[in-house]
């Protein structure tokens, strides 16, 4: 009787182990350095400073990672460690509109919103 008891308890904090291991490392996407926590449900949005790039703001606040394109700029792969499976990819919204230049070369402006977006890619 005394076995099945031991047992018991053995199994249910190792469940509660696994649940923690879980829930935790989901937060573990807020990095230790104080910089803000980016999820795959969530917007990131922020305002523009005159003579900054939308990009330049960005890497002051997340850790990013991105691909030079010659004549294009900088193309954002992941933000914060998030990076987007192959159908989607983090759209760059200036007032909320889509914007047609790279992060790297739109000069923000005070008064912009800037937000970035996990959007799926759509094929037509």
């Amino acid at each position: 009787m005394n076995f099945k008891k031991y047992v018991l308890i053995f199994l249910a904090v190792a469940a509660f182990a696994v649940l923690s291991f879980f829930y935790f490392a989901k937060e573990a996407k807020s990095p230790a350095d104080g910089r803000p926590a980016v999820s795959e449900e969530q917007t990131i949005r922020y305002a523009g400073v005159e003579g900054k790039t939308a990009l330049e703001l960005l890497e002051a606040r997340y850790q990013v990672e991105g691909k030079d394109f010659p004549g294009v700029g900088k193309f954002v792969i992941a933000i914060n460690g998030i990076t987007p499976d192959q159908n989607h990819f983090w759209a760059l919204y200036v007032n909320g509109t889509q914007a047609t230049v790279g992060a790297s070369k739109y000069m923000t402006k005070n008064s912009d919103v800037i937000e970035w977006r996990l959007e799926e890619i759509k094929s037509e």
